[in-house]
């Protein structure tokens, strides 16, 4: 009989303490769940204005580079002085980026861009396609 009243009082006292311990941690909890929710929307939501501020940049400099193309041989100094700014633009564009730093090594995109898209010297088919190709990966990186 003693024995049960103390195995009756253990519990009464562990539901006592419970009761206190428990909601707090329970908020406890919750903060940390919260916490972690709201780190991964910022991640994300910085991924993606990464993300934007790149993709402009690079089509400002594709369209940049498209009118001293179409003007050669005879460019306006103005036209291959807006050129580039865009391209000093796209250069401090890639290599700034903090969140999407990883998927920018990974694409090699400085090289891809200056050599294809961001050139006037190459094809312009093969700059289309490339062109294509980085923006849709860009995309999907940042994204994905």
């Amino acid at each position: 009989m003693r024995n049960m009243n103390i195995i009756l009082a253990s519990a009464t006292i562990m539901l006592a303490v419970w009761a206190v311990v428990g909601p707090l941690v329970g908020i406890w909890y919750g903060q940390d769940l919260a916490r972690e929710w709201q780190k991964r929307q910022w991640v994300a939501e910085n991924r993606k204005q990464e993300c934007r501020e790149l993709l402009t940049v690079m089509a400002s400099h594709w369209a940049a580079v498209n009118i001293v193309k179409s003007g050669m041989p005879t460019v306006k100094i103005q036209d291959r002085d807006r050129m580039n700014q865009a391209s000093l633009a796209v250069m401090e564009a890639i290599r700034s980026r903090i969140f999407l730093a990883q998927e920018v090594a990974d694409l090699k995109l400085d090289e891809q861009w200056f050599s294809g898209p961001g050139s006037v010297n190459a094809d312009n088919d093969q700059r289309q396609k490339t062109y294509d190709e980085l923006m849709t990966a860009i995309r999907d990186r940042a994204l994905g």
